[in-house]
Order: C-alpha cells, then structure tokens, then sequence
C-alpha cells in the first residue's frame, strides 16, 4: 500500500513544523532525490530556525527530509543547522531562488507568495541590502522592501 504524499509529509516532518512561507515552494518529485540520499548520503543539511518563543520551524529541507523517510535513513544531528536571529522569510527565499529554475516573473511571484504566507509586514525584520551567495543586490532589495512593507 502506498502512503499518500500527505501522509509522507506528516511523517516526516513530524518533528518540526514546515514555516508557512517554505510551504509556497512546490514538492516535486521525489524519486531522484531518494536514489541520490540513498547512494550518497544527505549532501545538503536541513535548516531549522528557532524563534524569540523557542519555537522550531523547517525553513529548508522539506524534499529531502521526506526523501529520507521514504528510504529508511535516519536524520543525525549533524545533518541539521540550525538558525537563530536571522529573518526566516529572506532565508527561504535566498535557499529557494537560487537553486531553482526560475523566470524573473516566477522569482517574484514566489518570493511574494512566501511573504504573504510567512510574515504580517508589521512583524517583518530587516534585511540587508547585500547579496548573498547566488542573490543579486536586486533581489536582495525586492525582498527586503516586501518584508518591510506596511
């Protein structure tokens, strides 16, 4: 019997859960993902944030961790980074934007989406103006005037 991708999801990530603004980025597919786990080991840590309450919350890794789960492989500490004092909203966006094929229309309307989904513009943090690994100064300034926005 197959579990549905519903059922996979909640299984495995039972452990945190996924932030609203990660939930925008689509599933895909799955099966390459968990030959390459399976074959090579979890090349990419997942990446919990941890809020002012204490909460944890997946902001990346979704994918891989279901992947994981399919195949039987358990998650290790060291597999994990884990973030603190930093804006969640920008740190999907920069994980997401960069390694995904996207149009300039599809960037924006995903970085939109994860916004509205994650934060009130009245909760949003700063966001430095500097492009990170991959992000172009442009990018950085859309997602720092949309987390800012009122």
């Amino acid at each position: 019997m197959t579990m549905s991708v519903k059922a996979v999801v909640e299984s495995a990530i039972r452990r945190w859960p996924v932030h609203p603004g990660a939930e925008v980025f689509p599933l895909g597919a799955l099966d390459d993902l968990q030959a390459d786990i399976e074959q090579n080991g979890l090349l990419e840590p997942i990446v919990v944030w941890q809020d002012d309450h204490d909460n944890e919350w997946l902001l990346d890794g979704r994918r891989r961790l279901i992947a994981m789960d399919r195949a039987g492989i358990p998650l290790r500490e060291w597999n994990i980074r884990r973030l603190c004092n930093c804006n969640p909203i920008a740190t999907i966006i920069g994980l997401n934007i960069r390694r995904r094929h996207l149009s300039k229309q599809q960037e924006a309307d995903f970085i939109v989406a994860a916004v509205k989904a994650g934060k009130k513009p009245d909760q949003a943090e700063p966001v430095s103006h500097k492009g990170g690994r991959g992000q172009s100064p442009i990018l950085a300034i859309v997602i720092s005037i949309l987390c800012s926005a009122h």
